[in-house]
């Protein structure tokens, strides 16, 4: 670890091997008791893992270090699956979730096994963005039992690609031919992803810091920074042809009600539709596919694509509950969808064949991972059955046989089958428990995600589970302030509460 000292303040560089890993191994990092829960998905994890090896930047951490941690009154935890701390130097301020993350995954201590197509990027030479994904632990070593097995598939887990002992175990399984170019892609593509090889700058807080000013650092790192994307790099291309892209959002905005955090989509769904035709410099629906849009193109298609956006979630709402935006399971669903709707009419057949491949979409959790590259093959697959007439793979005539499972398994890690879930109780007429209203998009109020049992209750009674995705329920935000954290038995005999709408909910 290399440092400059100035005012009190170090700027370090903390290596994810040396420092970080090996910190949290001895029990010398550690949180304060008031930082929050770890609650990372899988996909922010695999993008996260999928920058550190490209050796992209992952921001900067906050810590306070030096013997007098344990001085500072605060109590202090070890991070999520990590040992028990031993005399900790170092306590964590802002960056909790990127360091569980990366524990998680190189030491392979999660629910979660994190792997990489390591043959995909050695056949390209280069990392994608769908090469690194995540498996339950337990369908992953159904799947592949050994080490063997792994090898033979072209996978290789991080936990093996970090270390170099764990890499030399997977390739004894190789023929030696093959060695070469697997060294080369680990130096590589991969480089980030090798012990030593990776480090994370961090500001370190000297001596005694009162928990004030702890609190005022935090509020000016932490205030939102504005991130230029591939939107904003569009609009500057466009403006010398009088085209002004931002002043067009703002007008789609104004027509339909967009958020900002849509713009890019726009764009996107453009972007799918230039791939598809087979256009040069347009290999799918990434950024980088965005900026190699022929400006024609975009002017060209503008108006039909935000109107095309416009009816993917207009559809979402009407057909599959998705009342508000952020109950839609994968943002990125919008945008095949939107292709499938390019056409204003939508014929009764094709919104059969939707609504099926959203829910078979949402529950699968598709979009959980490589979203991009599933909304190219979705896109593809719904222009064909609607050809052919022929159903996809994957579109579902019945539940799968591990939903039971999935919905007693963590929030955290079944996002969009929660969003699902709550979507399915919403279009089949859920009913607010005490305002007595069917949840639906009229309504202007916000909705909560309310915990059927409190959540305390259920981190007592069932630790190991936490936040399961079948207890939470769709209703009003003022009936879940009103409700708070009461158990069911006090919620059905409150004088308030309309029971039969419970009911409405699929609570037996």
């Amino acid at each position: 670890m290399t440092s400059w000292t100035y005012r009190g303040y170090s700027p370090v560089s903390m290596s994810i091997s040396d420092d970080i890993i090996q910190g949290i191994d001895d029990g010398k990092i550690a949180l304060p008791e008031f930082q929050r829960d770890f609650d990372w998905n899988q996909a922010r994890i695999v993008s996260l893992l999928t920058s550190v090896a490209k050796r992209w930047p992952i921001g900067t951490l906050l810590t306070i270090s030096g013997d007098k941690v344990a001085d500072l009154g605060w109590g202090r935890r070890a991070l999520e699956s990590a040992p028990r701390l031993n005399t900790p130097n170092m306590l964590v301020l802002d960056g909790q979730q990127r360091l569980t993350s990366l524990y998680h995954a190189i030491k392979d201590v999660s629910d979660d096994v994190y792997y990489c197509h390591i043959d995909r990027v050695v056949e390209r030479g280069e990392l994608d963005d769908d090469d690194i994904v995540s498996v339950k632990k337990g369908e992953f070593q159904k799947t592949y039992p050994d080490v063997s097995a792994e090898n033979a598939a072209g996978i290789i887990k991080i936990s093996r690609l970090f270390f170099d002992e764990g890499f030399a175990e997977w390739l004894r399984y190789t023929d030696p031919a093959e060695h070469g170019a697997l060294y080369r892609v680990r130096e590589g593509p991969l480089a980030g992803l090798r012990s030593g090889s990776y480090s994370v700058p961090a500001i370190q807080l000297e001596g005694e810091v009162p928990l004030q000013v702890v609190a005022k650092i935090f509020e000016t790192t932490n205030r939102g920074a504005m991130i230029l994307d591939a939107f904003d790099l569009m609009v500057a291309r466009l403006y010398p042809r009088e085209f002004n892209l931002r002043e067009k959002w703002r007008d789609a905005q104004n027509l339909y009600g967009f958020p900002d955090r849509m713009a890019l989509e726009a764009l996107q769904v453009i972007a799918l539709r230039e791939h598809i035709r087979g256009a040069d410099g347009v290999g799918g629906i990434r950024q980088s596919d965005v900026l190699g849009l022929d400006a024609d193109v975009v002017i060209s298609d503008w108006d039909r694509s935000v109107a095309a956006l416009d009816r993917a979630v207009r559809f979402m709402e009407e057909h599959c509950g998705a009342v508000r935006l952020n109950l839609i399971p994968s943002a990125t669903m919008r945008i095949p969808l939107a292709d499938a709707l390019w056409r204003e009419s939508v014929p009764l057949e094709l919104r059969d064949r939707l609504r099926r491949w959203f829910w078979s979409s949402t529950v699968d959790q598709t979009y959980a991972q490589g979203a991009n590259t599933r909304a190219v093959t979705d896109a593809r697959a719904l222009r064909a059955w609607e050809v052919s007439g022929q159903v996809p793979e994957g579109i579902r005539t019945e539940a799968p046989e591990s939903l039971r499972e999935s919905l007693m398994d963590t929030r955290r890690r079944n996002q969009m089958l929660t969003r699902g879930v709550l979507c399915l109780l919403i279009s089949r007429d859920a009913r607010d428990w005490i305002d007595n209203r069917r949840i639906s998009a009229s309504e202007s109020e916000a909705i909560d995600v309310h915990h059927v049992f409190p959540a305390d209750y259920v981190s007592k009674s069932w630790s190991d589970k936490g936040n399961v995705v079948a207890n939470f329920a769709p209703l009003l935000a003022k009936t879940n302030r009103s409700l708070r954290s009461d158990h069911p038995k006090v919620v059905l005999d409150r004088s308030d509460v309309h029971n039969d709408n419970i009911w409405t909910h699929q609570i037996p």
